[in-house]
C-alpha cells in the first residue's frame, strides 16, 4: 500500500523521527508490530499483543526518541 512507502535514507530518517515524535498512522502501526516479537524476547510481554501495545508505550513515553537520539549522537562522536 501506498502508505507504507518510504523512501531514500533521509526520508526514512525522516519518517521513524516523526514515528518518535508521536506521530500515528500506518507506518507507526508496522514498526509496532515489528518491535512486539523483541518485547517477547526479552521477556517484557507473552504475546504479540501485549509487545505491540508495550512499543506504543515506549513510543509514547519518549523512551524511543530519547534511546534513537542518544544513538545518533554516539555515532557522530564515533565517526569524528
Amino acid at each position: 500500500p501506498k502508505e507504507l512507502l518510504g523512501g531514500n535514507a533521509e526520508d526514512n530518517a525522516q519518517i521513524i523521527r516523526d514515528i518518535f515524535r508521536g506521530r500515528k498512522g500506518p507506518k507507526r502501526d508496522i514498526v509496532l508490530m515489528n518491535a512486539a516479537p523483541a518485547f517477547i524476547a526479552c521477556q517484557k510481554a507473552t504475546s504479540l499483543r501485549e509487545g505491540f501495545e508495550e512499543a506504543g508505550r515506549v513510543v509514547d513515553n519518549g523512551a524511543a526518541f530519547e534511546k534513537l537520539d542518544k544513538l545518533i549522537s554516539l555515532t557522530k562522536k564515533l565517526a569524528a
